[in-house]
């Protein structure tokens, strides 16, 4: 659930020309955080509210994510 909610909110849209696009990520959901690693080197993404049926979109968790997501525009 929580890669899906990734790709809608994300990978789909302003990270789809990005490291951070769904064929190029590892994901991996732990305690209510997304945690989306791209294959190819590129800082680790920490996402907050990644719980079954959340119907609040992901948010940063740190600076470091912050500053992947404003640097693509998302």
């Amino acid at each position: 659930m929580q890669c899906e909610r990734y790709e809608r909110e994300y990978a789909d849209g302003c990270l789809a020309s990005s490291p951070y696009r769904r064929d190029s990520v590892q994901s991996m959901a732990d305690a209510g955080v997304l945690t989306v690693t791209p294959v190819h080197g590129g800082r680790t993404l920490r996402l907050g509210l990644a719980e079954n049926g959340s119907t609040h979109p992901l948010r940063p968790l740190d600076p470091a994510t912050r500053t992947v997501l404003d640097e693509h525009g998302c």
